[in-house]
């Protein structure tokens, strides 16, 4: 992780930021001191770290849109790719991959924004530690959270179907889109979470694929240095999942067989 760190002139001297009392203007700096390089950084850790001992600062900082916060405790600096230019081979992912699938890159302002249709919400934010999200993460990526069989659909009013937190569908969407991320930290996410629960869900239901399986072979092809540029959806993975099930398969026994060697 790059030890410098840079802050545009044009933002910090703009009227909204001038208008922030001193206590926020100092947190928004601390919190660029100690961002990674894609700009995430546990809040709380901060605040702990230099004795901020109340959220008026960091609430400030919500509402005038200068940070995005997560319910792990984790934020975002809104504008981390107008301060800071990385060169992409020096950069690192950040450990916040969770929270890195539900904002993306506007390719103008260079601002983060939410993928998502609501803002995650500061109060819930700052009620959740870092071991949760942690804990959570680890589980995902187990995949010990999925369950055969659980989709959590509903519909309400003729509209399109929505899937709850906890539902395969929407834990397999969240885990493709950090797989992508490991390899490709810039990628940007096309269509929406909702089609990508879809198409999950026509994988459970009309495929019959199972969750655990399902996870292996996206695993599989990101780890893949052809199939990971080729395969960036549920829908191309659907098309060619019994061509990766295939080849995951051979590479498995062509391993087993030098194991033996």
């Amino acid at each position: 992780m790059a030890q410098k760190r840079m802050f545009d002139r044009d933002i910090i001297t703009q009227d909204a930021f001038l208008e922030l009392p001193a206590d926020s203007k100092a947190l928004y700096f601390l919190l660029g001191m100690e961002a990674d390089d894609e700009g995430f950084v546990s809040a709380k850790k901060v605040m702990r770290l230099y004795g901020i001992h109340t959220d008026d600062s960091i609430k400030l900082l919500i509402a005038k849109n200068f940070v995005i916060p997560f319910e792990s405790g984790v934020v975002v600096i809104t504008d981390w790719n107008r301060n800071n230019y990385l060169n992409a081979t020096r950069k690192r992912p950040t450990i916040y991959q969770e929270e890195r699938i539900h904002v993306y890159v506007d390719e103008i302002s260079l601002k983060y924004a939410c993928l998502t249709d609501v803002k995650p919400m500061f109060n819930r934010c700052l009620t959740r530690g870092e071991e949760n999200r942690r804990e959570e993460s680890r589980r995902l990526d187990s995949n010990e959270s999925l369950c055969p069989g659980k989709s959590g659909t509903n519909k309400k009013g003729g509209q399109k179907k929505k899937y709850d937190d906890d539902s395969n569908e929407m834990k397999l969407a969240n885990f493709m889109q950090a797989e992508i991320l490991k390899h490709k930290p810039d990628w940007i996410m096309r269509g929406s979470i909702n089609s990508w629960c879809d198409t999950f869900r026509l994988m459970l239901e009309r495929d019959k694929r199972e969750p655990r399986e399902i996870c292996a072979v996206i695993r599989y092809c990101q780890n893949d240095s052809f199939w990971r540029g080729n395969v960036l959806s549920p829908d191309k993975l659907r098309k060619q999942y019994d061509a990766l099930a295939i080849r995951r398969e051979e590479g498995k026994k062509k391993h087993e067989q030098q194991d033996r060697v």
